[in-house]
């Protein structure tokens, strides 16, 4: 995909009853079986996870990808640790 047609969403956790507006949507990511990579270093090298977890793991695996995207979950606090130490989890969801 060129770089130019990629997109993201950033999201943050909400309570209950929190609406979104014009600006900002609200939306649920529904509970699902997923393959979860912990990766250790900076976000600058979260390609690599990526490419192990889709073209690697995936093909012998035998699960499917579920048809919803995949999600970073950051575990610790980047501004108290330095980039080495930066903890991602990678969800992929899977199909049931």
């Amino acid at each position: 995909m060129p770089a130019a047609r990629l997109r993201s969403d950033a999201c943050v956790e909400v309570g209950p009853g929190v609406a979104g507006d014009a600006d900002v949507t609200v939306t649920e990511i529904p509970a699902c079986r997923a393959a979860v990579l912990v990766f250790k270093g900076p976000y600058a090298e979260l390609e690599r996870p990526y490419r192990w977890l889709y073209g690697e793991w995936l093909p012998r695996s035998g699960e499917e990808p579920a048809d919803q995207p995949c999600f970073e979950e950051y575990l610790n606090d980047p501004r108290g640790v330095p980039p080495s130490e930066w903890l991602t989890a990678v969800h992929l969801p899977l199909r049931s």
